[in-house]
């Protein structure tokens, strides 16, 4: 049962189609979920640190670091995770479908920053939040100090610009806190 479980820094939550809550673990590289009946289920995650992006079975892979993560309208969790390169730290995002299968969407240690690229040849450095549209597309926030922004996934996996990153006015620049997306598709978000 969950109450008994033992859980170690749990870090992004979410409500499941079902109402029930998933959380990213992050002191145990897992996904999980707290059933209706009370009992933990790792949806995914094998406990490794190590990301290998050709696994695509979500409990027989490492997921190192799990952090935010959200749910979409079909049932897929997305999840932010580190990405260790040597000393290099950066992120990607994954995305597990209902049947268990799992997707890298974004992130690569010696990807490029540049918009408009296939995600799995994106970098993603310091990325904190991400969140899931009603059209299922995903928008990603990176702190970069005075050129934070907010990143969009496009159904075909590509990148692309969506709010901030300016490297002209710094008083216009984005420096995002938290983000939501409310239910007529508006995304607020809290800022600095």
């Amino acid at each position: 049962m969950a109450r008994e479980a033992s859980i170690y820094a749990p870090t992004g939550l979410a409500l499941d189609q079902d109402g029930c809550l998933i959380f990213s673990e992050k002191g145990h590289h897992r996904i999980r979920r707290i059933n209706k009946d009370g009992r933990l289920e790792t949806l995914a995650g094998n406990g490794d640190t190590l990301f290998n992006p050709a696994i695509n079975d979500a409990r027989n892979t490492g997921i190192p670091s799990p952090a935010s993560l959200c749910t979409d309208n079909n049932g897929n969790i997305y999840c932010l995770f580190d990405i260790a390169k040597g000393d290099d730290l950066s992120q990607g995002l994954i995305k597990i479908d209902p049947n268990g299968n799992l997707i890298h969407l974004a992130g690569n240690p010696d990807g490029s920053t540049t918009t408009g690229i296939n995600g799995q040849l994106f970098r993603l450095n310091d990325a904190h939040q991400v969140i899931c549209d009603a059209s299922n597309l995903c928008y990603i926030y990176m702190n970069a100090g005075l050129h934070s922004k907010i990143l969009k996934i496009d159904d075909m996996g590509l990148v692309h610009d969506y709010a901030g990153g300016s490297t002209t006015d710094a008083e216009d620049n984005l420096d995002p806190l938290d983000a939501s997306i409310g239910a007529e598709g508006h995304m607020a978000f809290t800022t600095n």
